[in-house]
């Protein structure tokens, strides 16, 4: 069985760390980081999936090993979530995001992706591609492409076939590489960002940028569905270190508490793959505790390809805080995963391909009907069977959209009367705390 791939990234020392002289605490070992005592010796060893080490690599590199297998899963029909993890300033946004002119996994992706629709396009496939950015701010989700600030706040819902999403969010449909990196700047200037002492431009807010495509076979007949989740995830805090008070001391402890949902949510589908491994029933995994667990509980739960990089500081100062991550890296590297191709035959597209099967059968007809009856009446009743098919899809089609309008109506219900029950435990709990 598949598992989370995990991959780390130890950035260079900061001018600022040099100057401290002290020593790094770590050392590359193949695709493993060793955890140096103050002799130099090797405390502790940690394998990964792959490294990449202070400046060896470029930005280009860093995606060609890590952000285009998830963006040849999601072009196979798979769905796939890559994240950045890590403490404060240790990396994460230049490597998800980049510069203009270093893009980083991110806008790298969305090239790819594009670039690979443009050579497949010419093999009687047909691409719908949309997106969306959000961010998770003080545990609420908040639109990063929404110009307006009367629009419902989004919510996160289940659906029985795409399961897990954002409802109320603003979806583009985008055509080309261009109108999807002109989405991820204009989220980038209104996303949560702001000074501290350990980093100068500090995400205050988990940024997820959504991208889903469809691809419709004319040849085949299938349709394929699959979305990609590409996430800078905020970076763990110590008040201490970065001085944080007033709004961005709230900030910071929405950012742990979040950062230990997702650290808890890890730890217990390692524990469940361990579990399955002994014939032992699985625990209850925690998705939601937190927004942003809820809105990756698809991606973590084993449905998708999903890619951990783990972000590292090399300075002893940071030492407690890049242990901490190489700790639940090497946890993640236990979770088993599923990924499966969502690919099914689309009525439209099975009507469409029908439809050829038809129209080919007549020309045979027009060819054969003055050599041979028998062969003509063979033909025609073909064509028969298929106009007899197609109308069943369509008559299929038609109860299928009954069958799901009313289904939407009875979640969305539940949704209602579980949001009640939820405002009637808060209620409950104020007063028995007042």
């Amino acid at each position: 069985m598949p598992q989370l791939v995990v991959m780390a990234r130890v950035r260079p020392m900061s001018a600022a760390e040099r100057e401290q002289g002290d020593l790094a605490c770590f050392a590359a070992d193949g695709t493993s980081v060793n955890a140096l005592d103050d002799n130099g010796s090797v405390k502790s060893k940690f394998p990964l999936d792959d490294l990449f080490w202070m400046n060896q690599q470029s930005q280009a590199e860093v995606y060609a090993r890590s952000g285009a297998l998830a963006t040849e899963a999601v072009m196979r029909g798979l769905d796939a979530c890559v994240f950045a993890y890590g403490q404060t300033g240790s990396g994460k946004t230049h490597t998800m995001m980049g510069t203009q002119d270093d893009p980083g996994i991110l806008p790298r992706a969305i090239m790819d992706i594009f670039d690979q629709i443009a050579r497949e396009s010419a093999n009687a496939k047909v691409f719908e591609v949309d997106a969306s950015f959000f961010e998770v701010y003080n545990e609420q989700v908040r639109d990063l492409l929404s110009d307006s600030s009367k629009d419902a706040a989004p919510k996160i819902r289940r659906h029985p076939t795409r399961g897990v999403f954002v409802e109320g969010l603003r979806r583009e449909t985008v055509s080309s590489s261009e109108q999807a990196l002109a989405l991820i700047d204009q989220g980038m200037k209104d996303r949560a960002m702001s000074s501290t002492l350990a980093n100068a431009r500090s995400s205050r807010s988990h940024a997820v940028f959504n991208i889903s495509i469809t691809c419709t076979d004319g040849r085949k007949g299938t349709r394929r569905n699959s979305s990609a989740y590409l996430i800078d995830l905020a970076g763990s805090e110590r008040v201490r270190q970065t001085g944080a008070t007033g709004t961005q001391l709230e900030e910071a402890k929405n950012i742990n508490q979040s950062l230990f949902s997702l650290r808890r949510v890890l730890d217990q589908l390692a524990a469940n793959a361990e579990a399955k491994k002994r014939g032992q029933k699985p625990g209850l995994v925690p998705y939601r505790d937190s927004v942003l667990t809820h809105v990756l509980s698809d991606s973590l739960g084993g449905k998708s390809y999903c890619l951990m990089l783990a972000m590292l500081s090399p300075h002893s100062s940071n030492y407690d805080d890049s242990i901490s991550t190489l700790k639940y890296a090497a946890r993640a590297r236990q979770i088993v995963l599923s990924p499966k191709v969502n690919e099914q035959q689309s009525s439209a597209a099975l009507q469409k391909a029908m439809q050829a099967e038809i129209d080919d059968l007549r020309r045979q007809l027009t060819v054969t009907a003055s050599r041979s009856e028998f062969d003509s009446e063979d033909i025609e009743m073909e064509i028969s069977i298929r106009q007899d098919e197609v109308e069943r899809i369509k008559h299929t089609d038609t109860n299928l959209d009954r069958l799901m309008a009313e289904f939407r109506e009875r979640e969305q219900r539940m949704n209602d009367e579980l949001a009640a029950v939820e405002r009637e435990k808060r209620e409950m709990k104020v007063q028995l705390t007042a």
